[in-house]
Parts: C-alpha cells; sequence; structure tokens
C-alpha cells in the first residue's frame, strides 16, 4: 500500500504528516489488505467571507480501483484531517459491505 501526504503552504507540516499517519493507523489499518493507495492532500485557503480555512482532501484507492474522495475545510487542520479520514474509512466499510453482500448467493425466489 502506497500513502502520500502533501501539505501545501501550511505552516506545522510536519506534524500534521505525523497526526495523518497515526490517524490512518488508527482509522483505515483493519482495511489495508484491501487498499491500494492512500493520498492526503492539506491546503489553505480564504473562504467566501473571507475567514482563512484548512481543506484537506483524503483519497483511497481500493484494490478494486474504485477511488473513494472524502474532503472537509475547517479553520483547525488537524480537524479538517480528522473528518476527511474518518469520513473516508466510514466510505471504506460501507463500500467492502457492500461489496461483500453483492458477492452472495441469494436464493431466487421466482423459481419456488
Amino acid at each position: 500500500m502506497n500513502v502520500q501526504f502533501h501539505a501545501d503552504a501550511v505552516i506545522g507540516t510536519s506534524a500534521l504528516r505525523v497526526h495523518a499517519e497515526e490517524l490512518r493507523r488508527s482509522l483505515l489499518q483493519k482495511f489495508d489488505r484491501h487498499i491500494q493507495d492512500i493520498r492526503v492532500s492539506v491546503t489553505d485557503h480564504t473562504t467566501r467571507y473571507g475567514s482563512k480555512a484548512f481543506r484537506c482532501q483524503a483519497e483511497v484507492t481500493l484494490n478494486s480501483h474504485i477511488s473513494i474522495i472524502t474532503r472537509h475545510a475547517d479553520s483547525d487542520p488537524k480537524q479538517a484531517v480528522n473528518i476527511a479520514l474518518s469520513k473516508a474509512a466510514k466510505t471504506v466499510a460501507r463500500r467492502l459491505q457492500k461489496r461483500r453482500s453483492d458477492n452472495c448467493i441469494k436464493p431466487d425466489l421466482a423459481t419456488t
């Protein structure tokens, strides 16, 4: 599994990278065998109201080449990472559960 972290002009990038890796380990480690690639990107931007915010985008690519992209913007970069990775973990769990249920053999009730 390939893990990439990118922070564009964000202060405290090394601490944020460590935080993102710890959070990834706690939230997504149980899905490691299903994950091919994880990319986390944090950028700062100005909202339309003039306040400063940090936008985090987490992209998780599953072994089946399905990409899951979650985004969150917050005034605290750690909170933006927390919420974006939490959303990604929930979406990965739902997607894998759906794949398991789709692969189950369902009885054909029309033949009875």
